[in-house]
């Protein structure tokens, strides 16, 4: 059971220090977005793929090893919560209080991160608004609305319209 605990304790580090690693990407997004470098914001897009990936096999290792040592999680991977299992790991009170504590710092991290997500979503959406309001302004367009549901021009005057296609 003590190499069982081992692995479990090294797997919790290794996703911790994933999440450390995104949350810092969203970090760097954020400055990105700040100063509009659009280059550098497709490689964090890629870089938070790939650490979302690994969180994905990381996940995967914890259920095969929770398997592989015939602990009953009651569970599919999908479903599947490390605060249930650890509950009823038969491993020491005091090695399941230090699971504990690298679990929350996991959820610390990850309420960071979501944080960090949202606020960087809401930078976006600023600037979009900024965007829309500079192209209102250049088109002279008023608050109707340019498109009817159907995706056809509504009542769009040559001058107010800045692309128009008939088909």
């Amino acid at each position: 059971m003590e190499k069982f605990a081992w692995k479990v304790e090294k797997l919790l580090l290794e996703n911790l220090s994933l999440f450390k690693e995104l949350k810092e990407v969203f970090l760097k997004e954020r400055d990105c977005i700040v100063n509009i470098d659009i280059e550098s914001l497709w490689k964090i897009i890629k870089q938070k793929k790939e650490i979302g990936l690994a969180i994905a096999l990381l996940r995967e290792k914890f259920f095969s090893i929770f398997e592989e040592c015939s602990v009953q999680t009651d569970t599919d991977i999908k479903s599947f919560t490390l605060a249930k299992v650890i509950k009823t790991l038969s491993v020491p009170d005091k090695i399941k209080s230090g699971f504990f504590k690298l679990k929350a710092r996991i959820e610390t991290e990850q309420d960071d991160i979501k944080a960090i997500a949202h606020a960087n979503s809401q930078h976006v959406n600023s600037y979009l608004l900024v965007i829309d309001d500079v192209f209102s302004t250049i088109m002279n367009v008023t608050e109707e609305n340019q498109y009817k549901g159907s995706g056809a021009v509504a009542n769009c005057k040559k001058g107010n319209c800045l692309l128009r296609q008939e088909v």
